[in-house]
């Protein structure tokens, strides 16, 4: 179970990506019109994951992406993964960090897959 401060961090972090209501879990997993959100606590810790469905894997513009990955100005380290099916990024912020933090990691992981997608188009 989610202590106070990752409780009301994940309020307002959900409330910045448009989600209103939810059941309180260890993991929890959000679809949007143009990418799924994954969340899980775990350790004191907060794992995101973002990640797109693909029509069609480009290997190039998937190097292009773990280059500009590794200079992301996020506190997370990122980790990019490709599937035949799946483009996805995880980061692992504090449970404790600033629901700012959490958002900000959420921005970032969704810009570099636009980044991504608008390569290989």
């Amino acid at each position: 179970m989610l202590h106070l401060q990752a409780q009301r961090n994940l309020d307002v972090f959900l409330l910045k990506t448009g989600i209103r209501h939810y059941q309180p879990q260890d993991v929890l997993s959000f679809t949007y019109p143009d990418h799924r959100l994954d969340l899980a606590f775990r350790f004191d810790s907060l794992m995101m994951s973002v990640s797109v469905t693909l029509a069609l894997r480009d290997d190039d513009a998937f190097r292009l992406l773990l280059e500009k990955a590794a200079n992301a100005p996020v506190s997370a380290v990122l980790r990019v993964y490709c599937t035949q099916e799946e483009l996805g990024i995880n980061g692992v912020l504090a449970d404790t960090d600033s629901a700012e933090a959490w958002y900000r990691l959420y921005q970032t992981q969704r810009s570099l897959i636009n980044f991504y997608l608008n390569l290989s188009v």
